[in-house]
């Protein structure tokens, strides 16, 4: 499931990720519901359940981005606010398609965003009419046939809203803030009751990340 709420145009966003239906595991969901009203016209909410290259594409264009999650690596209720990538390195993510980390699915598009971006060639091969076979229509099959030149035009999009020229793609700064759950939630809807004692704390850090 993937929800978002606020500026359709902005230069910030703030994901919660996770499944409302698997109690803990919705923490992140949880916060990010608190959100809507308090965030303004210069950032964008969003709910998502994936993360890797499916979250990594949609945030092309952001000048920064915050991921709430929850992760068994914390006590229970415990918050902790770190860039994604320190966050990565201590085993905190949540792996995509593929076991791609979100940082290591940026990294990636980064490197496909900044082929040039007068290969026409490239941008035909991604207008052109896709393949009969449905699984050839997924984004890892468009990436190898246009070199990155689909993901380029929507990030040149979001760009050009935000005033940055055609070529400039922005990768955003993403910090991870990640909210302490229990090992293997089960499903189910609510938060356990330490968890759900967190949510208060969580929103004040989004505001205060949001200020800084």
């Amino acid at each position: 499931m993937e929800r978002s709420f606020g500026a359709s145009v902005a230069d910030t966003a703030v994901v919660g990720q996770g499944n409302p239906y698997c109690t803990d595991d919705g923490v992140g969901v949880a916060v990010a519901r608190r959100l809507p009203s308090d965030v303004g016209e210069n950032c964008a909410v969003w709910e998502a359940a994936q993360s890797g290259v499916y979250l990594a594409e949609k945030l092309l264009g952001f000048s920064r981005v915050l991921i709430i999650d929850g992760t068994p690596s914390l006590p229970p209720g415990e918050i902790c606010v770190r860039p994604l990538r320190e966050w990565e390195a201590v085993g905190g993510d949540r792996r995509g398609a593929h076991g791609m980390s979100l940082s290591q699915a940026l990294e990636m598009l980064e490197r496909l965003t900044s082929q040039s971006s007068s290969d026409t060639t490239a941008q035909s091969n991604c207008d052109a009419t896709p393949p009969a076979h449905p699984k050839e229509r997924s984004v890892g099959a468009c990436l190898r046939r246009s070199g990155g030149a689909c993901l380029r035009r929507s990030g040149e999009a979001r760009s050009r809203r935000a005033g940055l020229e055609n070529d400039q793609v922005r990768i955003p700064e993403v910090w991870a803030l990640a909210v302490g759950i229990p090992p293997d939630p089960p499903f189910g809807e609510g938060l356990s009751p330490r968890v759900a004692a967190a949510v208060e704390a969580a929103v004040e850090e989004v505001r205060g990340w949001l200020n800084s």
